[in-house]
């Protein structure tokens, strides 16, 4: 198994669970006892299902385990790019909506940080700095995006490593294709996510630390 991504909250959950899995171990060995003792195994419902549940946990504590064993903790970068640990909101769109300036594709990520091309953007920058303008532009086509998005076409996640997406319903697998597109974007870029069933594209409306 290869060291893989996961941020410290992972870690955490995953701790948590060996000890919950540990506290019950004697209870579980107890249970199979009893029913050991009450003989005929062969016919014996009770042992089986003991065993089974023992051997399950046993299992999972094995899993858990490896996982420990090979995790690799990423602290959430500061900044406003998209990185594992970071939520993010994303607008499902049309294809001709959020298109313009810091329109970007699939994860070129130097494209998207320098994509501020546009009549309205180069007149901006004539008189800021590039990063004022660039921040103008992606403010304008958020606010853009988000009166043409209703409420049920934006979703937000929290990025996180593969192992670590099962851990709650907000969570997107950083290797997933919606996850892959969005890594290392802004707020305002228009990425391409390359799914199986076809791609799609979104547009990042929001990056931060938490849910909140």
């Amino acid at each position: 198994m290869e060291f893989y991504d996961i941020t410290a909250e992972g870690l955490a959950k995953l701790h948590a669970e060996v000890a919950a899995l540990q506290k019950q171990r004697p209870h579980r060995i107890a249970v199979l006892q009893a029913a050991r003792a009450l003989g005929d195994l062969s016919e014996n419902a009770d042992y089986s299902a003991a065993k089974r549940d023992l051997r399950h946990l046993e299992s999972r504590l094995r899993y858990l385990d490896k996982l420990i064993r090979y995790a690799q903790v990423v602290a959430t970068p500061a900044g406003d790019a998209v990185a594992i640990g970071k939520v993010v909101t994303v607008a499902f769109v049309d294809e001709d909506q959020g298109r313009g300036a810091g329109a970007t594709t699939g994860g070129d990520a130097a494209t998207a940080t320098a994509a501020v091309a546009g009549t309205n953007a180069a007149a901006a920058a004539a008189n800021a700095s590039t990063a004022d303008a660039a921040a103008k532009v992606a403010a304008a086509r958020v606010a853009a995006v988000l009166a043409a998005t209703a409420p049920e076409d934006l979703a937000t996640y929290r990025l996180v490593g593969r192992h670590e997406a099962s851990m709650a319903p907000e969570n997107l697998a950083s290797d997933s294709p919606l996850g892959q597109a969005l890594l290392h974007h802004r707020v305002g870029d228009r990425v391409t996510v390359a799914a199986p069933a076809g791609a799609y594209p979104v547009v990042i409306t929001r990056v931060a630390d938490s849910m909140v």
